[in-house]
């Protein structure tokens, strides 16, 4: 019987491919068989083999699915938060764009997104708190319990796959390895680097800071 179902959701460039991993590291670690997928479909959430112990997804809305109570089949809900200037060069590195309207463009969706979903979350993970103590949090909400060295072995493993040159280049939804990890060689945009932002040109800066939106997501979530 599957012991539990997780999703992580919202928000782009946040280091959500690396919390979707790092959940299914600390199931894996503690001896639990994960079936970790994008996007899995509601009709089939709860057709998945008894092999598995734990059922986890990624998603960043939920706009694809009609059934409008699909994370009501999960038992746990899992948001990522990053500073939304640093998130949106990483999608300019992703997508060649790095214009000003492209910046706030992106800035508002993960707003948005972060919006929609923040109510429901069981827990929200901040990229630029991920440490060992941070990890902990996650493994009390997953009822795990892990020794300092097991989550500092899950580390190096994220920290080898970020660096790896062996798994796909590109997004490859035929690739059975990349349905397991969600991760490509493309994902790596910052290599951890937090605070990106302040190498923007100052004009650059200010015109996305001028967003009233903007300026006051990043003061209430602690950026600026």
């Amino acid at each position: 019987m599957i012991l539990k179902k997780i999703c992580i959701v919202g928000t782009y460039q946040t280091g959500s491919t690396r919390l979707f991993n790092l959940v299914r590291m600390i199931y894996e670690k503690n001896g639990k068989k994960v079936y970790s997928r994008f996007k899995i479909p509601p009709e089939k959430i709860n057709k998945i083999g008894n092999e598995y112990d734990i059922i986890l997804c990624k998603i960043h809305d939920t706009k694809w699915c009609d059934d409008k109570n699909y994370l009501q089949n999960y038992d746990i809900i899992l948001l990522p938060i990053r500073n939304i200037l640093d998130s949106a060069i990483s999608a300019g590195i992703r997508g060649r764009n790095t214009s000003t309207k492209f910046y706030i463009n992106n800035c508002n969706i993960n707003i948005d997104m972060f919006n929609k979903f923040v109510s429901i979350a069981d827990f929200i993970f901040r990229y630029e708190n991920y440490n060992v103590y941070n990890i902990k949090k996650v493994c009390a909400i997953l009822n795990i319990n892990l020794d300092n060295n097991e989550i500092i072995d899950i580390m190096i493993q994220l920290e080898s796959m970020l660096n790896s040159k062996e798994i796909v280049k590109k997004d490859d939804h035929r690739d059975a390895e990349y349905h397991k990890t969600l991760f490509s060689q493309e994902h790596n945009t910052s290599n951890g680097k937090t605070n990106k932002f302040i190498n923007l040109p100052k004009k650059q800066l200010d015109d996305i800071l001028k967003e009233k939106n903007i300026l006051t997501f990043l003061e209430e979530h602690f950026y600026f």
